[in-house]
């Protein structure tokens, strides 16, 4: 996760600069989803991303594709943005 802000990693949603302190640890697939059928891979750090609690909030139970969608129509469609 500290590579992540280090990296300068920005919050898919808003474009922000994710910091630490601020934002929440959340399973990019979620594991309300896939934790059945992937038990042992849903927690894995690379199915991780810190994102702002509105975003999560927005996010809540969708599959990536269908997030990342929604985060392409607040960039106006622009995907380099995204």
């Amino acid at each position: 996760m500290g590579l992540i802000v280090c990296e300068g990693s920005k919050d898919f949603l808003t474009g922000q600069p994710v910091e630490i302190n601020k934002c929440q640890d959340d399973h990019i697939f979620p594991k309300s989803i896939h934790s059945e059928k992937y038990d042992n891979l849903v927690d894995s750090i690379l199915n991780r991303t810190l994102i702002y609690q509105t975003t999560n909030r927005c996010k809540s139970n969708k599959l990536p594709a269908d997030f990342l969608n929604d985060c392409l129509a607040k960039h106006g469609g622009n995907e380099e943005q995204l």
